[in-house]
């Protein structure tokens, strides 16, 4: 199979950067942290860009995949449990973000529509999308990414030149204590576990330095989109659900650059459609390791339906999917984000050592 090169890899690390944290999570997060809530976001990213590290290493390391890759290492009973952990995550994922995605066209683009005739596209796209190669899915992403960070950019520029930044101040007037709120929202994050999808399909020529750059770049850009977020709505930044169009809505309304909301609102459509069928083809590849369903329109048929019962479970409410994520979701999503890829890269290395002694003393 061919290798998914360096610049197929920085595409998918911004999508999975960007997509989740321009939508909900401004309005939410800072009206629950407050002012200084950015820094805390910052420091996510952090930890986020560690454990890309971490698993970029190993996804360029081994020649296996994910499955494979933890079933060498746990044994098979341990490895399939952690394979269906993660089935489990991404399909969780994917459910949250096609919620996401109904608000987002509700709000914004077919405000007369029913919820029918929503999915019924949507569903169609995650079953084409979903039943190609990694190849193909990487190398669509791929094309996207530069509109969705012209998106960014624009809402962060045109954003930060109609906004007071002594709104913020002083900062950290919060406790000290309420920072660790933002963990109440790490189904947001866990953006490094998408390597988990291409383990043995990185080329390893080069260093990882440009793509942890590039990472640490985005996180620096969101961030500040937080802080201009907060200094434009204040204390109102929860009435502002849809943040990366909301934050237009300071420019004056006889603005010549007026339209740029209809361009971001657009593009935006299109980059949350491309992060859900990620999430659901990462879903069926684990679907596919745990029950060995050859026919992938099988698996993803049976993932859409599970996605189709958890909606119906909800009806369509936002309020009762973060009350979800954030009061039980949350232990799950820490779990799967930082602990087990912990335990997985030190497990490979461990693994890896012990064979090398093993050839060297033979």
């Amino acid at each position: 199979m061919k290798k998914i090169d360096k610049k197929g890899i920085i595409a998918i690390v911004l999508l999975n950067f960007t997509a989740a944290k321009m939508m909900l999570l401004p309005s939410i997060c800072t009206s629950n942290i407050g002012k200084s809530s950015f820094v805390f976001v910052m420091l996510m990213f952090v930890l986020e860009i560690g454990i890309l590290a971490m698993l970029l290493a190993v996804a360029k390391s081994t020649n296996q995949s994910f499955s494979e890759t933890v079933q060498d290492v746990f044994g098979k009973v341990f490895g399939k449990i952690i394979v269906a952990i993660y089935f489990v995550y991404f399909l969780i994922n994917t459910f949250a973000m096609a919620e996401s995605l109904f608000l987002f066209l509700s709000e914004h683009l077919y405000a007369t529509y029913e919820w029918v005739q929503y999915i019924i596209p949507l569903f169609l796209m995650i079953y084409f999308v979903s039943t190609t190669s990694i190849n193909g899915i990487t190398k669509t992403i791929q094309v996207l990414v530069p509109f969705a960070i012209l998106c960014i950019l624009l809402s962060v520029f045109l954003g930060a030149i109609n906004c007071d930044f002594s709104n913020c101040l002083p900062l950290f007037r919060e406790e000290p204590s309420s920072g660790l709120n933002i963990f109440n929202y790490s189904y947001w994050f866990g953006d490094g576990l998408i390597m988990l999808l291409y383990f043995g399909k990185v080329e390893n020529k080069k260093s990882s330095s440009t793509i942890i750059l590039w990472a640490f770049a985005i996180s620096v850009v969101v961030s500040f989109f937080y802080l201009v977020f907060y200094c434009i709505y204040e204390s109102n930044t929860i009435n502002n659900k849809e943040a990366i169009t909301d934050i237009l809505k300071v420019l004056p309304q006889n603005s010549d650059v007026g339209s740029v909301n209809w361009v971001i609102t657009v593009l935006w459509h299109a980059v949350l459609l491309n992060f859900i069928c990620l999430n659901a083809f990462a879903s069926r590849v684990f679907f596919e390791e745990i029950i060995p369903i050859k026919n992938k329109k099988i698996s993803i048929t049976i993932i859409l339906l599970l996605i189709l019962i958890g909606l119906l479970l909800i009806n369509f409410d936002i309020v009762k999917l973060l009350l979800f994520l954030v009061s039980y979701a949350k232990y799950f999503a820490i779990a799967c984000q930082y602990i087990l890829p912990i335990i997985i890269t030190i497990g490979f290395w461990v693994k890896n050592r012990r064979s090398n002694e093993k050839v060297f003393t033979q």
